[in-house]
């Protein structure tokens, strides 16, 4: 289960508001039915169905040799034996992949040079079970 953040959630949240006034606008207020309109429709409407993909859809799994991070149609397949370290306490915007939904996670550095920011809800639950898997896996603060 993945941590989601109050700015994560309002930037979707109106980001998807936004796109169903302006279809609506188009639509039903001044009835414009052309070529622009419905391609900004079917934009829109594929703007919004990303969105709860990646809202409903983000997620990590553990299994024995493999952690797999997911948001929305996006998927991270990472052998656990391939993870360097975590970084923990990162707070960031931008610089790496993510599969989160909040400001605030660890980035799990995996084959030397990938990284991928993510933020589980039981961190120390998460960190102890990634450890358990692989023991050189080292722990790094900020």
């Amino acid at each position: 289960m993945t941590e989601k953040s109050g700015l994560i959630k309002f930037l979707i949240l109106s980001t998807i508001l936004l796109m169903l006034v302006l279809i609506c606008y188009l639509c039903f207020i001044i009835r414009m039915l052309n070529a622009e309109t419905i391609i900004v429709v079917i934009i829109s409407g594929l703007v919004i169905i990303l969105l709860l993909w990646i809202w409903f859809g983000t997620y990590y799994q553990l299994s024995k040799d493999k952690l797999v991070a997911a948001s929305g149609p996006f998927i991270w397949n990472i052998k656990i034996s391939d993870i360097d370290f975590i970084r923990l306490n990162q707070n960031t915007f931008g610089g790496m992949y993510k599969a989160s939904l909040s400001m605030k996670g660890m980035e799990i550095r995996y084959n030397k040079r990938r990284s991928l920011h993510i933020s589980p809800v039981q961190q120390e639950i998460f960190i102890k079970r990634l450890k358990e898997l692989n023991t050189k896996i080292e722990i790094k603060e900020k």
